[in-house]
């Protein structure tokens, strides 16, 4: 297991850009020296140190705001940095294109259906220039805002302080089950969303703030393959029939265990199959048995949606109002937020790899 996210949440309400300096340099750094001991222990991963702010700016603001934030963290140490939103209602899109261009992580809130061409139209207009950058741009449907330490839809709603956490942890769930069953399986989780909840208390503890909570969802990295995790208890290849039954199972058993370990969860806390982060979910793809209609039929159970795929961009406007309004849907039905994170990509076409910076060599999907 290690600590995918460690995500700390600040508040900017109310305070001028000097004022957001001395205070970034002082809470980021304080949260830093919280984490020395876990990271030299090797428990959190590479990119696993963020910091999530509260969003109180409007009418542009937001761009300089996000710039100085950028700036500041990333002379501190952290590079990872949300919280930012565009609102397609009401806000320029040129706003999201200066966003993805600064490099910080912002959600997107559509708005109703009638702002849903706005939305492809900034996205269409990044892919062009910089489609590697649509990686820190996630829409998120349904809901004002969602606190969860997982990028790019995390964002400050309690606009206070607090540290949440989020894991990697399906290649050990995978070795408990092949050792032990469901049974072990169980109880591995038990163990592993324990001793997250420890971690997260005493980073919290040692810096002053609040602990907000483990988004326990069961997340990839390449290798360690979520997807693996449900053809093993499927017994067949994603997306064939069975596997909604498996990917409901492991999340009723994940649920059953942090329950029973009295676990202080936020966010999503259910499988996620983000295509360019699983390696098996990759060659899916590249096999043509795993499609994007599949991805929207699995995010009634996979609650982060549909996420990292690669579509070609001339593919975008006729296709992006459709998702959105089947995924807000899904989202009405489920009664949570879920997101889209969609990556059009000039001049390609199904079945083509694309390269994506840190996500390595990826498909583009079919329709």
């Amino acid at each position: 297991m290690k600590i995918r996210a460690a995500t700390l949440f600040l508040d900017l309400t109310g305070k001028d850009l000097e004022a957001i300096r001395r205070y970034l340099e002082d809470r980021v750094q304080s949260f830093l020296e919280a984490l020395d001991e876990f990271r030299s222990r090797g428990v959190i991963w590479g990119r696993g140190v963020r910091v999530s702010v509260s969003h109180p700016y409007t009418d542009g603001e937001e761009v300089r705001i996000a710039r100085i934030v950028r700036e500041e963290c990333e002379d501190i140490g952290v590079s990872m940095i949300s919280g930012f939103v565009y609102d397609a209602s009401t806000d320029d899109p040129r706003i999201l294109e200066d966003l993805s261009s600064i490099g910080v992580y912002t959600s997107v809130k559509p708005g109703s259906p009638e702002y849903y061409g706005r939305v492809a139209e900034a996205l269409s207009k990044i892919s062009y220039r910089d489609p590697i950058s649509l990686t820190r741009i996630g829409i998120l449907l349904g809901g004002g805002g969602l606190l969860t330490p997982y990028f790019p839809l995390s964002m400050n709603v309690k606009r206070n302080e607090g540290v949440a956490l989020a894991l990697l942890y399906a290649k050990d769930l995978i070795d408990a089950y092949r050792s032990g069953g469901l049974i072990g399986m169980v109880e591995s989780t038990c163990k592993i969303l324990s001793e997250a909840e420890y971690i997260g208390r005493c980073i919290a503890s040692r810096i002053g703030i609040d602990y907000y909570g483990l988004d326990y969802s069961l997340s990839p990295w390449m290798d360690d393959s979520v997807a693996l995790l449900i053809e093993e208890l499927a017994e067949t290849t994603l997306p064939n029939p069975g596997s909604l039954h498996a990917i409901s199972k492991i999340n009723s058993f994940i649920r059953e265990a942090a329950i029973r370990c009295k676990i202080t969860s936020t966010g999503f806390c259910e499988i996620m199959l983000p295509v360019a982060e699983d390696n098996i979910l990759k060659e899916r793809v590249r096999e043509g048995i795993l499609r994007l209609r599949d991805l929207v039929a699995l995010s009634c159970f996979c609650v982060a949606g549909v996420d990292m795929v690669v579509i070609p961009a001339e593919a975008l406007k006729k296709i992006l109002a459709g998702m959105m309004l089947d995924l807000s849907e899904v989202s009405r039905l489920k009664g949570k937020p879920i997101g889209l994170r969609i990556i059009p990509y000039p001049k390609v076409k199904p079945g083509d790899q694309v390269d994506l910076g840190v996500f390595g060599r990826t498909p583009v999907i079919s329709i």
